[in-house]
């Protein structure tokens, strides 16, 4: 994991900033809580994890529609 600041290459340095600290700090968690033996913990570090990055593919997308970087007949959407 911790590989969330390689996929900040596209748009603006800032680009959806707070919610990319609070993914890395997400990985973070989830390392540490790997680390032990309680799996609770790490099923929340899991779920913590999924719900920021979830948050980041919408603000990312909701970016990228508005600067016209995915057209709207692009977007697609998938069930977790």
């Amino acid at each position: 994991m911790g590989r969330g600041r390689a996929h900040r290459v596209t748009g603006s340095p800032d680009r959806g900033a707070a919610l990319w600290q609070r993914f890395d700090a997400a990985v973070a968690d989830l390392n540490r809580a790997g680390a032990g033996t309680n799996l609770l913990e790490v099923a929340r570090a899991h779920g913590l994890l999924a719900d920021v990055a979830g948050e980041l593919a919408v603000e990312i997308e909701r970016q990228d529609l508005a600067s016209g970087v995915l057209g709207a007949g692009r977007r697609q959407r998938r069930s977790a």
